[in-house]
């Protein structure tokens, strides 16, 4: 769930989840920032430059303890894809863009690799515009304005 902060043109962004008998809410996003949920390793191997399967049998095939491995890629003195990415000055067109590469690209390697695929189909996009109105635009994955189309 997203809403325009009251303070500012800044947006806030929860997770709710309704499974089971109650409820459980956080808050997922508070600057901007790219927040995956679902199926979405490959996509998170693009991001951040690993792919979480592949690092822990290598840190098996290695013998290297996870947290220390962990602690390792923390430290890192090169930049990950994601932290090469300018998301608070990222024009609107140029972060909806982003959105669909990023879905489009899940999408397909789940198409390519074994079993199921988790996802597929239009990708709809929706975006809350907090000036200079505050509004939902939306662009459903069918449509001809949408971006993959253009």
């Amino acid at each position: 769930m997203a809403g325009p902060s009251t303070s500012g043109n800044s947006t806030r962004i929860w997770r709710i989840d309704l499974e089971g008998p109650g409820s459980q809410h956080s808050e997922v996003l508070k600057d901007p920032g790219i927040y995956l949920e679902g199926s979405y390793n490959e996509t998170f191997g693009m991001l951040y430059g690993y792919e979480p399967t592949v690092l822990s049998g290598l840190t098996a095939q290695l013998g290297i303890e996870e947290d220390a491995f962990r602690q390792a890629l923390q430290n890192l003195n090169v930049l990950r894809p994601i932290e090469k990415l300018s998301l608070w000055s990222m024009p609107l067109q140029d972060a909806i863009e982003l959105a669909v590469f990023l879905a489009t690209v899940q999408i397909q390697m789940d198409r390519f690799l074994p079993g199921t695929p988790a996802c597929g189909g239009p990708i709809d996009v929706m975006v809350l515009q907090t000036v200079p109105t505050r509004a939902i635009i939306s662009f459903p994955g069918k449509k001809l304005h949408h971006p993959i189309n253009q």
